[in-house]
C-alpha cells in the first residue's frame, strides 16, 4: 500500500498547482465506487466516514499528498461572519481545535481575513501544503500564563485542546467522530477565567471543498467542565 500511496502522489505532482484538489476528489469518487462494491456488507463504513472527516477515500488521498510533501491548493468554506461577531466583542477570542493537518489550514484563514492570531504548539512553527506559521507560544511550564494575558489583552489565540498521549490528572478520554481523544480542559479554563469568546473549530472534506464548522459553548457563563463537554458534543454532530 505505501508504494502505491507514493505512486499516486507522483501522478498528482505532475498536474498543475490548482488543479491538484479537482483531480484528487475526481480519482477519489471512483474509489469510493470501487471500495463500495467490493465491501458492500462492511458494517462500519458510517462510522469510518464519520471519523476521516468526510468521503474517506478523498480523505486519505489528501492524507496521501500532505504527507509525501505533494502541494495543492484547497478550497475552504468557514463563515467570516461568525469569526468577526465574535472578535468584535471587544473580549479575547479562543479558536479551539484538535490536532490534525486539515485543521491547521484554518489558520493562514484566519490571516488571510486579517487577523492575527496566537498560535499555541510544541514546536518553533508548523508548515502544512506551502503554509508556515510560527508558535508564538510554546507550550512549557508558563504558556497558559502568556495565553491568559493575551486574551485579557483582547487578542485571537488559536490551539488544539487534544494530546497526543493521556496524561494524568490533566486529561479525560472521550469517544469522537474523530476517533478517540485525550482532551485537555486547561485552555478552556484559561478561556473561562478571562471571560473570553471561545469558538469550537471541526472540519468536514466534501466534493468541492473543505468545510469548516464553528461552534460555541452553550452559555458564556459555562465553566471549564461544561465547555469541554460542549465540545465533545460539537465534534459529534
Amino acid at each position: 500500500m505505501g508504494l502505491l500511496r507514493k505512486l499516486f502522489a507522483k501522478i498528482i505532482q505532475f498536474f498543475p498547482y490548482h488543479l491538484r484538489f479537482k483531480v484528487t476528489v475526481i480519482t477519489s469518487f471512483f474509489l469510493n465506487v470501487a471500495f463500495a462494491v467490493i465491501t458492500p456488507f462492511q458494517k462500519d463504513k458510517k462510522e469510518l466516514y464519520e471519523r476521516e472527516g468526510g468521503p474517506t477515500s478523498l480523505a486519505r488521498c489528501l492524507r496521501t499528498l500532505v504527507l509525501h510533501d505533494v502541494l495543492f491548493k484547497p478550497k475552504l468554506k468557514i463563515d467570516k461572519k461568525e469569526i468577526f461577531q465574535s472578535f468584535n466583542s471587544g473580549k479575547g477570542l479562543l479558536f479551539a481545535g484538535f490536532h490534525n493537518n486539515f485543521t491547521y489550514l484554518l489558520i493562514p484563514y484566519i490571516k488571510s481575513i486579517g487577523l492575527n492570531p496566537i498560535v499555541i504548539g510544541y514546536y518553533k512553527e508548523t508548515t502544512v501544503l506551502d503554509y508556515t506559521f510560527k508558535h508564538q507560544i510554546q507550550i512549557d511550564s508558563t504558556f497558559l500564563l502568556r495565553t491568559r494575558n493575551h486574551l485579557r489583552n483582547g487578542q485571537v489565540v488559536a490551539g488544539m485542546v487534544d494530546q497526543i498521549h493521556s496524561i494524568p490528572k490533566r486529561t479525560r478520554e472521550y469517544n469522537t467522530k474523530f476517533g478517540k481523544m485525550h482532551i485537555a480542559d486547561a485552555l478552556f479554563r484559561v478561556a473561562a477565567n478571562t471571560h473570553s469568546e471561545i469558538l469550537f473549530v471541526k472540519y468536514k472534506i466534501t466534493s468541492r471543498h473543505i468545510l469548516f464548522t464553528l461552534g460555541k459553548p452553550c452559555s458564556k457563563k459555562s465553566s471549564h467542565q461544561q465547555i469541554t463537554s460542549d465540545f465533545v458534543r460539537f465534534l459529534q454532530g
